[in-house]
């Protein structure tokens, strides 16, 4: 796909798999002063696990663009102020989000998707509610970041599909 292609291009993503971090947005802003995300650690999960090299890519919500936040490193690639979220998904090969519904869109290419939510239980009693139950959906969730590194080591491509198939219905 062309347009693959040209983000790929702008970012110097080319030949390059992606892990993609998209948090949904937050009323209260404080989430990024207190998250627990160690790059290097996922990055080095990831290859051990599939072994492959991945670059570490993120992509905050729109209204959270402005935000500082602690990925402001020359070695990840911050992909907020691209305008194409579907686009953002499609060069990507894995999604690690929280309630938003990219990690759902991206589920169903089968590609492995996350769901890391260490603020689940305020999230969910002051932000606003889900429609749907990141904890039970079959995309494997985290409330640590320990339980995301685990999650990863200890990824099944079968129980993977299974929960992909009850969530879905296919």
């Amino acid at each position: 796909n062309q347009e693959i292609t040209k983000l790929k291009s702008r970012h110097n993503l080319q030949d390059k798999k992606i892990v993609l971090y998209a948090p949904s947005f937050r009323k209260d802003k404080s989430f990024y002063d207190g998250l627990v995300f160690n790059v290097e650690k996922l990055l080095s999960a990831l290859k051990e696990r599939f072994g492959e090299e991945y670059v570490f890519c993120y992509r905050l919500h729109p209204n959270d663009q402005n935000i500082k936040v602690m990925f402001d490193n020359p070695k990840y690639v911050d992909l907020t102020k691209e305008a194409d979220s579907q686009l953002i998904l499609a060069a990507s090969d894995i999604v690690i989000s929280d309630y938003s519904s990219m990690s759902l869109d991206f589920a169903l290419t089968g590609r492995l998707a996350l769901n890391y939510a260490p603020d689940y239980d305020k999230y969910v009693n002051t932000d606003r509610k889900l429609y749907l139950d990141v904890k039970t959906c079959g995309i494997p969730f985290a409330e640590t970041f320990d339980t995301l590194i685990n999650n990863i080591k200890t990824f099944d491509e079968q129980e993977y599909s299974i929960g992909l198939e009850k969530l879905y219905g296919y």
